[in-house]
């Protein structure tokens, strides 16, 4: 059967196509968006007169929040929670076994009981305060949306610009 004339085979077009470079694919070897960690606003809270809400940030605080976010989305959490920061012996994220004990904040009763708490340095005294899903939940499947939980996102519960947090003498 001969092909309709109108659908003639078009050199420039196919040339132009042959041209362009499609590198971008999820089974590319160099994909690593598997390995790139997330992070979620949904559990964000306000505590008056310790954390602050977006609004209480000026543009500069906000644009270095969110170029930290950009960077900090380059890697998982794991590997953020073994790069060390300086010569300390703290790393840029930090993963705790539960709320702190000695801090200004109060654990708000909208947060899972089951989760890591955690905080993200930014700079100086600024932290990124939230939690983590622990580890033994990694490949569960949540009961109710019969969907996995993920160990690789940061849920956003505070900005702490004055590191009211977790309060240590050596940080």
């Amino acid at each position: 059967m001969a092909k309709n004339s109108k659908f003639k085979h078009n050199n420039k077009a196919q040339s132009r196509l042959a041209s362009i470079e499609t590198t971008a694919s999820l089974d590319a070897k160099t994909d690593k968006i598997t390995e790139r960690c997330k992070f979620n606003f949904h559990y964000f809270h306000h505590q008056e007169g310790i954390s602050q809400n977006f609004e209480e940030w000026d543009k500069n605080e906000l644009t270095k929040l969110l170029n930290k976010l950009n960077n900090y989305s380059e890697k998982s959490l794991d590997a953020w929670s073994k790069t060390p920061i300086g010569g300390k012996s703290f790393n840029v994220l930090e993963i705790y076994d539960y709320f702190p004990d000695k801090t200004d904040f109060s654990e708000p009763k909208h947060i899972p009981v089951e989760v890591k708490w955690a905080r993200f340095r930014l700079e100086q005294k600024v932290r990124l305060i939230g939690f983590v899903i622990p580890k033994s939940y990694e490949g569960e499947l949540h009961f109710e949306t019969n969907s996995l939980f993920d160990t690789n996102t940061f849920y956003i519960v505070y900005l702490d610009r004055d590191h009211l947090f977790w309060k240590t003498e050596d940080e």
